[in-house]
Order: structure tokens, then C-alpha cells, then sequence
């Protein structure tokens, strides 16, 4: 059950990353937007750490504050609301999930490998996706 809550977690931040960048807010509501709905949900695929509590909270609000980052990066960048939308959820898995495994003290090399082979290999799919949309 955790699984499929997971699941709709990232679709749902999918959706909204798309839906704040196709509605043309200007970059600093967009940011903050962006931010707190990183948190919130960080916040919630956060909760089942061992490392719950106020240490949580401060990696999800860093996740929050990474994302609304990303998100400022890649307005000067002239891609697809769908495209960025995609390397925002991208950049909000690896965060998400490197710190998943930080906070439950099981955060290996071999994890982290895995993390940039999944966000290369999805960027590169990106990248490649927007030269034929």
C-alpha cells in the first residue's frame, strides 16, 4: 500500500510541477510555489524514516528549497512545461530518495550510483524527447 502512495505522491508532483509552469506565474511566486509543494510532499514520503522528527522536517524543508532552486534554474532554459515539468519530478526522486536513505542510515555508494544512473539516464530521455516534441 505504501508503494502505490508513493506512486501517486510522484505523479501527483508531476502534475503540479507541469501545471506551474504551463500557468505563467512570474518566477518568484512560481519558485515559492514549487518549494512548498516540494516540502509537503517530501514531508509526506519522509515520514516512514527511522530518522523522524526534527530531522525530517529539516531534509524535507532542504528539498523544498532545492526544488524551488531547480525550478529558477530552469526558467533561462527553453524547454517544453512538460519536458521541465519531467526534470523537475527527476530532480525531486533523486532528492527524495537519497535522503530517504540518509535519514534510515543505509545510505550507500552503491546507492547513490544508482540515484545518477536513474536521473542520467532519465534526463538523457528528456533531452532526447525534446528534440522530437
Amino acid at each position: 500500500m505504501r508503494l502505490v502512495l508513493a506512486v501517486v505522491t510522484y505523479l501527483v508532483a508531476l502534475a503540479l510541477f507541469t501545471v506551474f509552469f504551463t500557468h505563467d506565474l512570474n518566477l518568484p511566486a512560481s519558485a515559492a510555489a514549487v518549494g512548498v509543494l516540494s516540502f509537503a510532499l517530501a514531508l509526506d514520503l519522509l515520514r516512514e524514516s527511522r530518522g523522524r522528527g526534527a530531522s525530517s522536517l529539516l531534509a524535507a524543508l532542504a528539498i523544498g528549497i532545492s526544488l524551488a532552486e531547480l525550478r529558477i534554474a530552469l526558467y533561462y532554459f527553453p524547454l517544453d512545461d512538460l519536458l521541465t515539468g519531467a526534470l523537475m519530478i527527476i530532480g525531486f526522486y533523486v532528492a527524495t530518495g537519497l535522503v530517504h536513505h540518509l535519514l534510515d542510515e543505509d545510505l550507500k555508494p552503491s546507492t547513490i550510483a544508482e540515484y545518477l544512473v536513474v536521473a542520467g539516464v532519465s534526463a538523457a530521455v528528456v533531452v532526447i524527447a525534446r528534440q522530437y516534441l
